[in-house]
C-alpha cells in the first residue's frame, strides 16, 4: 500500500475514532441528563416512541447507506474515472422514494400507533411531527456513505458534531419552556429538537457533497445494481426492524405480568435503555468508528483479489485480535467498577446488578459488531441480515417466557442471549466464507487473565490512598488501563505489529 493511502487511513481512523468517542460521551451525558430531567417513567414512554421511529428510519433508509458505499468504492477501486455523480443521482432518487414514503406512512399511522399501540394519546403529535424527519435521515444516509467510501469521514464527523450540538442546545431550550406543563409536552420537546437537527444535518452535509464532489470528474458508466445491493438488506431489515420495534413494545405488557404497573414497567424499560445500554455501548466509539471503515475496506480488497488476497486474511486476523484486546478490557473495567460508575450515574437501586450481567457478554457483543462489517465487506450482507432476523424473532419469543416469571432481569438475560445467539451465526458464516486464524490463547484466556489482574490492582490501588467516588473511578480506571496494556506487552498478545495496525488501521 502507498504511503499517501496510508496516511489518508491513519487520518480517517483518528478523525472517525476521535469523533465517535466524542458523540457517545456526549449521547451518554445527554442520555443520563434526560433520564435525571424527565424520569424514568418518561424516558421509557419516549424510548418506546424512539422504538416505532427506528422502525421508519429503516424503511426510509432501505440499505441506501451500505448500497452507496459499495457502489462508489467497488466502482472508484475499478476505475478511478467513474461517473460518481451518476452513480449518486440514482442513490438520491431512491433514498427519496422511501424517505417520502416512509414519512407519509407514519404520519398517517400515528393515531393508530399513539392511541392503541403505544396506548398514549399524547404520542400522536409527536409521531406525526418527527415523520417529517424521514426523507433528511435518507438523504443522509446516501451522503454519509459517498464520504466512507471515498474516505472522508472527517466530513461527516463535523456534520455529526454539529447536528448533536443544535439537538442539545434546542432539547434544552425547549424543556425549560415545555416541561413545566407536562410530561407529553417534554416529549414534544425532545421530537421537535430531533427534526431540527436532523434538518439542519443534511442541508450542511449536502453543501459539503456539492463541493467534494467536483473532484471526480470521470465519464465512465459505473457498475453494479444498487437494487441488487439495496433491496435485499431492505427487505430484510423491514422484518428484523420490525420484530425488534415489537419486541420493545412488548416489554412494558410482559413486565406487568410479573407484577408491575404499567408505570413501573416503563420505567424499567427506560432504566435499561436510558443509563446501563447507554453506559455499555459508550467505549464502543472507540472501536466501531475502526471497524466500521473494514467494509469499503474489505470491499476494495475482494474487488481486486477476485474474491479472495492475502490482504484480506491480514484484515480479519488484526480485527478480531484488536477487538478481542479491546472488549475484554472493556469488559474488566465496566464489571469490576460497576457499583462505582452506577454510583454517579444514578441513585436507583439495583443499576449495578444488571450492568455486571451484561458486561460479561461485551468481548461478544464488541465482536459481533466486527464480524458483522467483514461480512458486509465479503458481500455476505443478506446472510448477516437472515441472523439477525432470527435473532430477532427468537429474543421476541422469549420474552413471553422469560418477563414474566424473572422480570427486569429476565430482560437483560434476553439481551444477553441475543447477542450470544447473532454472534455465533454470524462468526459461523464468516469461517466459512474466509481464511483468518484464530489465536484462542492469545486473544482469549491471557487478556482475561490480564484484565482480571489489572482490575483488581486498578481498584484497590486507590483506595490504599483513600480516594472514593469520581476520583478513585478515575484513578482506578486509568490504572486498570495502564496496567492492562503492560501485562498485554508483558505476555506478548500487543505487540508492535498491533501498535502499527492502530495507527494505520490496515497496512
Amino acid at each position: 500500500m502507498s504511503l499517501k493511502r496510508v496516511c489518508v487511513l491513519v487520518i480517517n481512523g483518528a478523525v472517525s475514532a476521535a469523533t465517535s468517542f466524542l458523540m457517545s460521551g456526549i449521547g451518554v451525558w445527554f442520555s443520563l441528563y434526560l433520564t435525571n430531567k424527565i424520569g424514568t417513567a418518561m424516558m421509557g414512554q419516549y424510548q418506546l416512541m424512539m422504538s416505532v421511529y427506528s422502525f421508519g428510519v429503516t424503511f426510509a433508509s432501505s440499505g441506501a447507506n451500505f448500497a452507496t458505499m459499495r457502489l462508489v468504492s467497488e466502482n472508484l477501486g475499478r476505475n478511478p474515472k467513474t461517473n460518481v455523480k451518476g452513480l449518486l443521482k440514482k442513490c438520491f432518487l431512491y433514498c427519496f422514494f422511501f424517505g417520502f414514503g416512509g414519512g407519509g406512512l407514519l404520519f398517517l399511522l400515528a393515531p393508530f400507533i399513539g392511541e392503541q399501540i403505544l396506548q398514549n394519546t399524547g404520542a400522536v403529535l409527536p409521531l406525526k411531527i418527527v415523520s417529517v424527519s424521514l426523507p433528511c435521515v435518507a438523504a443522509s444516509g446516501v451522503i454519509g456513505g459517498y464520504f466512507a467510501a471515498v474516505r472522508k469521514v472527517y466530513k461527516t464527523a463535523a456534520v455529526q458534531v454539529g447536528e448533536q450540538l443544535v439537538k442539545i442546545v434546542l432539547t434544552v431550550s425547549l424543556l425549560s419552556v415545555l416541561l413545566p406543563r407536562g410530561e407529553e409536552h417534554a416529549c414534544l420537546a425532545l421530537i421537535i429538537a430531533s427534526v431540527l437537527g436532523e434538518s439542519a444535518s443534511v442541508l450542511f452535509s449536502y453543501c459539503l457533497y456539492r463541493a467534494d464532489r467536483r473532484r471526480y470528474k470521470g465519464r465512465a458508466k459505473g457498475e453494479g445494481s444498487l437494487l441488487r445491493i439495496a433491496l435485499p438488506i431492505a427487505l430484510s431489515s423491514y422484518l428484523r426492524s420490525g420484530l425488534v420495534t415489537v419486541k420493545h413494545l412488548l416489554v412494558p405488557s410482559q413486565l406487568q405480568k410479573y407484577g408491575m404497573n404499567h408505570r413501573q414497567a416503563v420505567s424499567a424499560f427506560g432504566i435499561i435503555h436510558g443509563i446501563v445500554l447507554p453506559v455499555i455501548m459508550f467505549p464502543t466509539s472507540l472501536l466501531f468508528s475502526f471497524s466500521n471503515l473494514m467494509v469499503p475496506e474489505v470491499a476494495e480488497a475482494r474487488a481486486k483479489g477476485g474474491g479472495y488476497s492475502r490482504r484480506m486474511t491480514y484484515l480479519i486476523d488484526r480485527g478480531i485480535q484488536l477487538t478481542l484486546l479491546f472488549s475484554f478490557g472493556t469488559a474488566g473495567f465496566l464489571y469490576f467498577f460497576a457499583n462505582e460508575l452506577t454510583g454517579l450515574i444514578s441513585d436507583r437501586q439495583g443499576i449495578g446488578v444488571y450492568l455486571k450481567m451484561l458486561a460479561l457478554i461485551v468481548p461478544v457483543m464488541y465482536l459481533d459488531h466486527t464480524v458483522d462489517n467483514m461480512l458486509k465487506g465479503l458481500d455476505q450482507q443478506v446472510r448477516s441480515m437472515e441472523y439477525n432476523i432470527i435473532d430477532a424473532a427468537c429474543s421476541l419469543g422469549l420474552i413471553f417466557i422469560l418477563l414474566p416469571r424473572f422480570g427486569t432481569a429476565g430482560y437483560v438475560f434476553l439481551i444477553c442471549f441475543s447477542e450470544i445467539l447473532n454472534f455465533t451465526l454470524s462468526f459461523r458464516r464468516l469461517t466459512k466464507v474466509s481464511v483468518f486464524h484464530l489465536f484462542p490463547v492469545r486473544g482469549v484466556f491471557l487478556p482475561l487473565l490480564c484484565i482480571c489482574v489489572a482490575a483488581y490492582g486498578g481498584k484497590f490501588t486507590p483506595l490504599f490512598f483513600g480516594l472514593q467516588g469520581l476520583p478513585l473511578t478515575l484513578c482506578g480506571g486509568l490504572l486498570t488501563l495502564v496496567y492492562y496494556l503492560v501485562l498485554l506487552r508483558l505476555t506478548g498478545c500487543f505487540t508492535k505489529n498491533d501498535a502499527q495496525w492502530l495507527k494505520g488501521i490496515f497496512r
